[in-house]
Protein backbone atom coordinates (compact mmCIF):
# COMPACT_ATOMS: atom_id res chain seq x y z
CA UNK A 1 0.00 0.00 0.00
CA UNK A 2 2.95 2.33 -0.54
CA UNK A 3 3.22 2.82 3.25
CA UNK A 4 -0.20 4.43 3.49
CA UNK A 5 -2.88 3.42 5.97
CA UNK A 6 -6.17 1.87 4.85
CA UNK A 7 -7.89 5.21 5.49
CA UNK A 8 -5.34 7.06 3.36
CA UNK A 9 -5.71 4.53 0.53
CA UNK A 10 -9.50 4.95 0.75
CA UNK A 11 -9.06 8.73 0.46
CA UNK A 12 -6.78 8.23 -2.56
CA UNK A 13 -9.37 5.89 -4.09
CA UNK A 14 -12.07 8.54 -3.64
CA UNK A 15 -9.86 11.24 -5.20
CA UNK A 16 -8.87 8.92 -8.05
CA UNK A 17 -12.50 8.14 -8.82
CA UNK A 18 -13.27 11.88 -8.84
CA UNK A 19 -10.52 12.55 -11.40
CA UNK A 20 -11.44 9.46 -13.46
CA UNK A 21 -14.36 11.33 -14.98
CA UNK A 22 -15.35 8.62 -17.46
CA UNK A 23 -15.14 5.80 -14.89
CA UNK A 24 -12.67 3.84 -17.02
CA UNK A 25 -10.44 2.87 -14.11
CA UNK A 26 -7.65 5.11 -15.35
CA UNK A 27 -6.97 8.82 -15.54
CA UNK A 28 -6.43 9.72 -19.16
CA UNK A 29 -4.41 12.59 -20.55
CA UNK A 30 -7.48 14.84 -20.87
CA UNK A 31 -8.43 14.14 -17.24
CA UNK A 32 -4.99 15.07 -15.88
CA UNK A 33 -5.87 18.76 -15.58
CA UNK A 34 -7.92 18.10 -12.45
CA UNK A 35 -5.12 16.02 -10.94
CA UNK A 36 -2.58 18.74 -11.65
CA UNK A 37 -4.72 21.39 -10.00
CA UNK A 38 -5.59 19.13 -7.09
CA UNK A 39 -1.94 18.43 -6.36
CA UNK A 40 -0.94 22.07 -6.70
CA UNK A 41 1.32 21.55 -9.70
CA UNK A 42 2.08 24.22 -12.26
CA UNK A 43 1.68 23.41 -15.92
CA UNK A 44 2.48 26.73 -17.55
CA UNK A 45 5.68 25.98 -19.41
CA UNK A 46 7.23 23.18 -21.45
CA UNK A 47 9.50 22.50 -18.46
CA UNK A 48 6.44 22.07 -16.22
CA UNK A 49 4.99 19.62 -18.75
CA UNK A 50 8.26 17.67 -18.91
CA UNK A 51 8.35 17.56 -15.11
CA UNK A 52 4.82 16.12 -14.98
CA UNK A 53 5.75 13.41 -17.49
CA UNK A 54 8.86 12.59 -15.43
CA UNK A 55 6.80 12.40 -12.25
CA UNK A 56 4.33 9.99 -13.85
CA UNK A 57 7.16 7.79 -15.12
CA UNK A 58 8.81 7.85 -11.67
CA UNK A 59 5.49 6.98 -10.00
CA UNK A 60 4.99 4.04 -12.38
CA UNK A 61 8.50 2.78 -11.60
CA UNK A 62 7.96 3.19 -7.84
CA UNK A 63 4.69 1.26 -8.09
CA UNK A 64 6.42 -1.49 -10.07
CA UNK A 65 9.23 -1.73 -7.51
CA UNK A 66 6.69 -1.98 -4.68
CA UNK A 67 5.16 -5.04 -6.30
CA UNK A 68 2.16 -3.67 -8.17
CA UNK A 69 1.31 -6.13 -10.97
CA UNK A 70 2.25 -4.98 -14.49
CA UNK A 71 -1.37 -4.99 -15.66
CA UNK A 72 -2.15 -2.35 -13.02
CA UNK A 73 0.64 0.02 -14.09
CA UNK A 74 -0.43 1.13 -17.53
CA UNK A 75 1.90 1.25 -20.48
CA UNK A 76 5.44 2.60 -20.09
CA UNK A 77 5.78 5.88 -21.96
CA UNK A 78 2.05 6.60 -21.60
CA UNK A 79 0.43 9.36 -19.58
CA UNK A 80 -2.38 6.98 -18.61
CA UNK A 81 -2.48 6.94 -14.80
CA UNK A 82 -3.96 3.91 -13.07
CA UNK A 83 -4.80 3.83 -9.36
CA UNK A 84 -1.50 2.66 -7.86
CA UNK A 85 0.47 4.95 -10.16
CA UNK A 86 -1.76 7.78 -8.90
CA UNK A 87 -1.01 6.82 -5.28
CA UNK A 88 2.74 6.78 -5.93
CA UNK A 89 2.50 10.07 -7.85
CA UNK A 90 0.81 11.67 -4.84
CA UNK A 91 3.47 10.21 -2.57
CA UNK A 92 6.29 11.70 -4.66
CA UNK A 93 4.63 15.12 -4.73
CA UNK A 94 3.82 15.08 -1.00
CA UNK A 95 7.42 14.14 -0.24
CA UNK A 96 8.72 17.01 -2.39
CA UNK A 97 6.43 19.47 -0.63
CA UNK A 98 7.56 18.27 2.80
CA UNK A 99 11.20 18.79 1.82
CA UNK A 100 10.59 22.44 0.90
Amino acid sequence: QANFSDDEVAAFRHAFETYDEDGSGAIHRDELTGVIRGLGLALRTKEDQKRLVSLIYAARNDARESGVPEEELGIDGSLLVQFWVFVHLCRIIFREKEEK
